[in-house]
């Protein structure tokens, strides 16, 4: 299992906490953003057609990884154009 990504976002005042956690078992990311303790926007992201092709555990780890890193990407900036509100 891969570590997850947490990163914070403040945003007009507000404080948006960002989750991306490994649903290794269902091939997939969870994507989870809260304000204040309640979560606000929640999506599984799948990521298996990301793996086709890739050999050995070091591949499939960074992969998953990037993934990772484009999902927070997308995801603030959606909060920064409003469209991940409370």
């Amino acid at each position: 299992m891969i570590t997850g990504v947490n990163s914070d976002l403040f945003m007009d005042g507000v404080k948006y906490h960002v989750q991306i956690e490994d649903a290794e078992a269902a091939s997939s990311l969870e994507v989870r953003v809260y304000v204040g303790g309640e979560i606000i926007f929640r999506k599984h992201h799948t990521y298996g057609p990301t793996l086709k092709g890739l050999n050995g555990a070091l591949q499939i780890e960074n992969a998953i990884r990037d993934e990772q890193e484009r999902l927070l990407a997308t995801v603030k900036a959606a909060i920064a154009r409003g469209l991940i509100h409370p």
